[in-house]
């Protein structure tokens, strides 16, 4: 008599070892996946930061570029009535924690079409640095009153220092203007440089003209 092929068991399967150790790998390969996603979403997120950083920067160092190519060497009271202060600036580093004024001077070039508002060409320009941020104050008048309306603009958040230097001839100098140098008060500075200390960003130098060497 032939015999008979041993026929499969219907129950043959994976054991649970097997099955434990598919678990496993899975578990695995979905881990490093999810690793790996968040490792590229924060990768983005630091670029975008970074990216909007750097436009930052750059937004401010036009405004302040045309600012000082527009500087006029112009005496200019304050909203108290005080008067005699031109172009001032420097005269050391401040840190990000610290709060005071930067820069002040005032600028030609405020267009006025048509002459259709009641004032002249020259913009009361301040910048000053609050809570590490450096805002623009811009006063709309030359010789301003406590009535005077400000327009004031963030230009850089997350500053953690700040300091000028000033040149003249070929000299720099850590300051210009006020009480201790009124014989500057006549005349501006060949260029100003402006050291930064940003947050992501770290320490960054820009070098500006002055309306004077730019003429």
């Amino acid at each position: 008599m032939a015999a008979r092929k041993a026929q499969p068991s219907p129950q043959a399967g994976f054991t649970l070892v097997e099955m434990m150790v598919a678990l496993l790998v899975f578990a695995l390969i979905a881990v490093a996946g999810s690793a790996m996603t968040r490792f590229v979403l924060s990768g983005r997120s630091d670029l975008a930061d970074r990216q909007a950083r750097a436009a930052e920067l750059q937004t401010a160092r036009a405004i302040l570029r045309a600012d000082l190519l527009n500087a006029v060497a112009r005496p200019a009271r304050d909203s108290r009535g005080v008067g005699g202060r031109g172009f001032t600036g420097g005269a050391g580093a401040l840190t990000g924690g610290a709060e005071g004024e930067v820069l002040l001077f005032l600028r030609a070039g405020w267009e006025n079409p048509g002459a259709l508002e009641d004032r002249g060409p020259l913009l009361h320009v301040a910048y000053v640095l609050n809570q590490g941020r450096l805002l623009r104050r811009a006063t709309l008048r030359p010789d301003p009153t406590p009535q005077t309306p400000v327009a004031e603009t963030v230009l850089i958040e997350g500053v953690q220092g700040i300091a000028l230097e000033f040149l003249a001839g070929s000299r720099w100098l850590d300051g210009w203007g006020g009480p201790a140098a009124a014989g500057q008060a006549a005349r501006l500075p060949d260029a100003v440089a402006l050291d930064l200390d940003l947050a992501g960003l770290g320490h960054i130098r820009q070098l500006f003209l002055t309306g004077e060497a730019a003429r």
